[in-house]
């Protein structure tokens, strides 16, 4: 027996050694855990770090392109209602409108391709209708005295905030001054609330989250999607100037905002985080699998081989 135990080297002498092996054990398997697992830190930490960070800036820079071409088409949209005016208004002149049938013909043809005007109407520069066409009674009403009334008649073109005038409906008008025979005379559109509350939610698809408009006092000019109502609050308060597209992160989520260049609006893009960094969020996990995974091969394997050397 003797003889087997020293051929199979477990020999008495072994056996009673073999505690004085344990701080090799334990130096051999911190040295190789450490020689395995910093590169592995190092190397995939600053490789994870690069790929998130990449990913991050990609993801917010599509979506201020989203927030830009959105804009391009809501500030479009006005700009060509109110060229459509403007050439009316240049075209035919105040005689051609005001006379019998014509203002309702013009409209009618406007309305074919311009579906969102809800009304039409011709005001002399005292403020009164010298022609209107829609459905509300408002022939006898006189505008001088409104905000948006001055307005156009001193700068040339305006496009109002919503407001609710005298129909005491949601609306916003775009209206031109047009000079003729040296006085001077309006040509004034409404537009229809729930058409352009539709363009602005939807313009992105379900891409974005949450699309509207304010004014520069925080006012909602259409109606989120999530919560809020036309001419309310939008939580946002007073918005100071600034230029380009303003990305902030508040509450769990991404708020773009970028000012229109027709008319002094904002367009506002709040979207969740999880919805917006979803790719990132598998990126994360997909990192946390394989550096576990790794890491619990690598601990088997210096096991193993600290053990078959000691």
């Amino acid at each position: 027996m003797a003889a087997t135990d020293a051929f199979n080297g477990t020999g008495p002498s072994q056996q009673k050694d073999f505690p004085y092996f344990r701080p090799v054990w334990n130096n051999v398997v911190a040295a190789l855990l450490a020689a395995s697992f910093l590169p592995l830190i190092l190397i995939g930490g600053g490789m994870y770090y690069y790929a998130t960070y990449s990913l991050k800036e990609k993801t917010l820079a599509s979506l201020r392109m989203n927030v830009m071409d959105n804009e391009r088409v809501i500030d479009q949209f006005l700009a060509e209602r109110t060229i459509s005016l403007k050439l009316v208004s240049a075209t035919l002149g105040v005689q051609a409108l005001t006379s019998p049938g014509r203002l309702k013909s013009v409209f009618q043809t406007l309305r074919k391709e311009l579906p969102c005007f809800l009304d039409l109407g011709v005001i002399d520069q005292a403020g009164n209708h010298l022609a209107y066409v829609g459905p509300h009674d408002l022939i006898s009403k006189n505008y001088k005295d409104s905000d948006w009334f001055k307005s156009v008649m001193e700068k040339g073109v305006f496009i109002s905030d919503v407001f609710l005038g005298f129909r005491n409906l949601p609306h916003f008008i775009i209206a031109v001054k047009q000079a003729e025979n040296g006085g001077s005379w309006v040509l004034r559109a409404t537009v229809d609330a729930e058409y352009f509350n539709t363009l602005v939610s939807e313009v992105d698809g379900d891409r974005l989250g949450n699309a509207f408009l304010v004014n520069g006092k925080g006012i909602l000019q259409t109606l989120p999607r999530v919560k809020g109502q036309i001419m309310g609050q939008s939580g946002l308060g007073e918005l100071k100037p600034f230029k380009g597209i303003k990305v902030e992160e508040r509450g769990g989520q991404m708020r773009a905002v970028i000012r229109l260049k027709n008319v002094p609006w904002l367009f506002v893009v709040q979207v969740d985080q999880d919805q917006l960094f979803s790719s990132l969020h598998r990126v994360r996990h997909i990192g946390i699998f394989i550096f576990l995974l790794g890491g619990i091969l690598i601990g088997m394997t210096v096991l193993l081989t600290t053990y078959q050397l000691v």
